[in-house]
């Protein structure tokens, strides 16, 4: 299948100096992973833990195994991102949050342009994720720093383009919605409500 991208759009948008005005800004949760994916690194992690644990030969659930959900394949956020730069959207900034957890990935972006963020919408953490941090005695401000916890990428997008960009992205078969917004304190702040099951 062809990249929707033009190569011309995404070179232009790489070679651009990405610059964040803390004027009129909302924080946009670009995607949620929609498929329980860890980063490679934390799959192994995963497999050490559940095996010196004794819990990988029990399943995650009645249906499926650890092993099935560690191994199942993630999004591939590119096409989306093309589409977008396709349509003219300015993207001030991405994050593709990998090993590192959404804090320190995102924090890339927030501090070359000495901003901070406030993330209060964020998608709940996947199933498998939840019953890892039980089962290990993980808090969330640990998980949230390791893992991306269900949230795959965020963008930062002027407040104007917020709707039209998540229509957008709904329409190219991914989830998205507002994740929150960027301030100007240097800190990331991330406001949620998740329990260990």
């Amino acid at each position: 299948m062809r990249n929707p991208c033009s190569s011309s759009c995404l070179r232009a948008f790489v070679a651009q100096s990405l610059r964040i005005s803390k004027k009129s800004l909302q924080f946009l949760q670009g995607v949620t992973q929609c498929t329980p994916k860890f980063h490679r690194a934390h799959s192994k992690f995963c497999w050490e833990f559940l095996s010196s644990e004794g819990v990988g030969k029990r399943g995650l659930d009645d249906t499926r195994t650890w092993g099935e959900v560690l191994l199942t394949p993630s999004w591939i956020y590119s096409p989306m991102i093309c589409t977008l730069l396709d349509a003219g959207f300015q993207l001030k900034g991405i994050a593709h949050i990998t090993g590192g957890g959404l804090v320190g990935n995102f924090e890339r972006v927030t501090e070359v342009n000495g901003v901070g963020a406030v993330l209060d919408n964020l998608f709940e953490p996947l199933e498998m994720m939840q019953k890892l941090m039980g089962l290990g005695k993980i808090s969330p401000e640990t998980a949230y720093k390791y893992w991306n916890m269900g949230n795959g990428m965020l963008f930062v997008v002027d407040k104007s383009e917020v709707h039209p960009i998540l229509q957008k992205i709904e329409a190219s078969g991914y989830t998205a919605k507002a994740a929150g917004k960027i301030t100007s304190e240097k800190k990331i702040t991330i406001a949620t409500e998740t329990q260990c099951s």
